[in-house]
Formats: C-alpha cells, sequence, structure tokens
C-alpha cells in the first residue's frame, strides 16, 4: 500500500473527482492508469452525486460486485504476471476499491476506515479478514461503526471502527 496520500477523507477535496470518464474506464477494466488516489475520487467523488444523495450505490462500486465478476479472470492459461500488467490490472477493481478504503485509515478508534456505506464495511472484511465473523456491532457517537470480529476457527479477535458519517449526510449534499 502506498502512503503518498492523506489517511482520512476530506470529502471536499474530492467533489470534482468523480466523472464518468474514470468510471468508463474502470467499468471497461482499463485500470493501467489507475492508482490509490483515482480510487478515492471515484469512491469519495461519488459522495458528491444527486444519487449518492438519494442512497443509491452503484454496482460499479461494489466490491463483492467485482469479485464474482471477476472470478476466474486471471486463472488456467489466461494467467498473466504482474510484468505483463499494471499492479492495477492485476489487483482488479475489487482490490482497488478495498485500497482506497484502507488508505483512509488504520481501522481504530482514533484513526478509522472512511466508507461511504455500511456495504462497503462488510465487503472490506471478507476481502481482508475471510477468516473472520461479525460478532457484534454498534454505532458510536460521530457516525462510528464499531465492529467486533473472531477467528471463525481459533479464537482471536479484533476490533475495527469505520467512519460512515458521510452516509448520514447524503440528504445534505449539494
Amino acid at each position: 500500500m502506498n502512503t503518498d496520500y492523506p489517511k482520512k477523507v476530506n470529502y471536499q477535496d474530492y467533489e470534482n473527482a468523480f466523472n464518468n470518464y474514470w468510471l468508463k474506464k474502470f467499468v471497461e477494466g482499463q485500470l493501467r492508469d489507475f492508482n490509490t488516489e483515482t480510487m478515492r475520487g471515484l469512491v469519495y467523488g461519488y459522495t458528491f452525486t444527486e444519487d449518492y444523495a438519494k442512497g443509491i450505490i452503484p454496482d460499479e462500486l461494489s466490491v463483492d460486485y467485482w469479485k464474482q465478476k471477476n472470478k476466474g479472470r486471471l486463472s488456467g492459461s489466461q494467467r498473466l504476471t504482474c510484468a505483463q500488467l499494471s499492479l492495477s490490472e492485476y489487483l482488479g477493481q475489487e482490490l482497488l476499491i478495498c485500497e482506497a478504503i484502507e488508505s483512509t485509515g488504520k481501522g481504530t478508534l482514533d484513526d478509522p476506515y472512511c466508507v461511504i456505506c455500511v456495504g462497503h464495511e462488510y465487503e472490506f472484511l471478507r476481502t481482508y479478514r475471510p477468516t473472520m465473523r461479525v460478532v457484534s456491532q454498534r454505532l458510536l457517537p460521530g457516525h462510528i461503526d464499531c465492529l467486533e470480529l473472531e477467528e471463525i476457527v481459533g479464537g482471536y479477535s479484533e476490533t475495527i471502527y469505520f467512519d460512515i458519517s458521510r452516509w448520514f449526510e447524503r440528504g445534505k449534499i449539494k
């Protein structure tokens, strides 16, 4: 993960970042020019659209959508090496979205991950914590979502925090 971008999301920095040109490239899998900041622009810039204000999150900004769509993408005789693909193309859309989320914090109470909807929390956890399950969830002041996780086998537990305040602001946007 690169760390040359700001951690916490200042949403105003992304007010004009979402555009159909980058969305089209993303959907078509033209990922060579994508990096964490470009993904932050798509994800967090989307929060300035009328659709987001109405509570609409397009499938194309869903990690699970891309996991399913890209299933088997780099398997068998079609397998390409990282040398043949840019890192973004090798990772695919789903991991680019997760990387954008991961770039916003550490998942701690003082430095939570920023997401644009609760669905992103669970998609992120299925990707980065696949052997864990959510055992409890509660909303803290400031619209911080606290998720208690535990290993499916093994007993290890962890608490991860997500800032979902943007979701609660959506009716006031623009």
